[in-house]
């Protein structure tokens, strides 16, 4: 009985280990009683080991039978395997999802395309994705101005610096810092240009606004300017050409014939050419005949208009004047008579004058001279020289 006993409990503890599933779930345990023989009974040792074995074939088919009447059932997961967590770990252009079919796992898809993920996915471009997707070369075709430079990476049109010798003045530039710039101003208004010049139309014009002198051209009378080629017959503003008479050599002793001559002298402020006037004595135009190498008397000076200038060269051997020929009508008068000169055929008055023998000169052998060239042709201004044949081609010797 000692050694059934331990046997028993140890079987028992077996059974109990065994009935009770993974799930938690207690299969109804078969109750094995034991017992101890009445005291008044005892056991012989080969009846003792017949009476437990047959005990425990008992148990153990009672075990059975309990146990296949109960059904398997799957053990249910952990309470840390039966829920989703809290959130799934967002991750960038993914969607996420947990369930019990994904075994409260979570689940990522792929977005697609999707602005972020460093990949230049169909459907994206540089300016929908920058940061995923480069900008597109293409061909810049933008026009720049002339002040301007194109910037072809960001196809823009700059504001070139000042720069000399380019033909472009920028915004900002001047002429110190860009001598494509306009110069500054010289001056305001056209008064400030008066160069004192009639024959210029002087204006303050142009950029940068300058002084301009303009050359008058054309001939007209009251703007007092008288431009080059023109003449007082055509513009009143040009200097009248004067000559006037200044010496009479009109009754020589003896035979006068051919020894006659007058002298000329120039109180304008221009050159005349004698040869283009007339001189008009006994009512006849005469031509004027250049007889030495100038033909132009000018201003302040004298000339000679002889009667036959190779005698008066004789008469006068140390001439060296200007000298005319002329042809008088039988000589000069010897008792006076009206002398003119014309500007030309049918020209202006320069001098007249109605000379007279009792103003000193006749036949004596001296000349008639006129003593203050500015003033009138009358018989107070005219005296007879004191030089013998007079002065021809030099100032008169007799004055006021």
């Amino acid at each position: 009985m000692a050694r059934v006993l331990p046997a028993l409990f140890l079987l028992l503890i077996l059974i109990s280990s065994g009935c009770t599933s993974d799930t938690g779930k207690t299969v109804e345990q078969t109750k094995l009683t034991l017992y101890e023989p009445e005291p008044s009974q005892e056991l012989q040792p080969e009846q003792s080991k017949v009476d437990a074995r047959e005990d425990f074939e008992e148990f153990e088919s009672n075990a059975s039978v309990e146990n296949s009447s109960v059904p398997e059932e799957t053990p249910e997961p952990a309470e840390s395997m039966s829920q989703c967590p809290d959130s799934c770990d967002d991750k960038t252009c993914v969607t996420s999802s947990c369930s019990r079919q994904t075994g409260y796992k979570c689940v990522y898809q792929p977005i697609t395309p999707c602005c972020g993920n460093s990949i230049c996915d169909e459907g994206e471009s540089h300016s929908s994705c920058q940061s995923d997707c480069a900008a597109e070369e293409t061909a810049c075709t933008l026009q720049c101005g002339a002040c301007q430079v194109l910037d072809s990476s960001a196809c823009s049109c700059g504001e070139k610096g000042c720069e000399a010798g380019d033909g472009c003045c920028p915004q900002g530039c001047d002429f110190a810092a860009d001598s494509d710039c306009p110069k500054p101003d010289k001056c305001s208004s056209d008064s400030e240009c008066d160069d004192s010049d009639s024959c210029t139309s002087d204006s303050c014009s142009g950029q940068p606004k300058d002084c301009l002198h303009e050359p008058i051209a054309g001939c007209s009378s009251g703007d007092g300017c008288c431009p080059a080629g023109c003449s007082f017959q055509v513009d009143e503003d040009c200097p009248r050409p004067s000559l006037i008479f200044s010496e009479i050599y009109y009754n020589a002793p003896g035979t006068d014939t051919d020894h006659e001559w007058i002298e000329v002298y120039n109180n304008g402020t221009i050159g005349v050419d004698i040869t283009k006037w007339r001189f008009e004595e006994g009512g006849t135009q005469h031509k004027i005949v250049n007889a030495s190498d100038a033909v132009a008397v000018a201003p302040g000076k004298y000339a000679i208009i002889a009667d036959d200038y190779n005698v008066f060269l004789d008469d006068y051997p140390d001439f060296h004047g200007l000298l005319f020929d002329s042809a008088f009508t039988s000589g000069l008068s010897n008792t006076g008579e009206l002398f003119i000169l014309l500007t030309g055929k049918d020209g202006d008055l320069s001098d007249l004058i109605i000379y007279n023998s009792t103003w000193g000169g006749d036949g004596s052998g001296f000349s008639l001279e006129k003593m203050d060239l500015s003033g009138p042709n009358t018989e107070e201004n005219w005296k007879e020289s004191s030089v013998e044949k007079g002065t021809p081609g030099q100032s008169n010797n007799i004055v006021a």
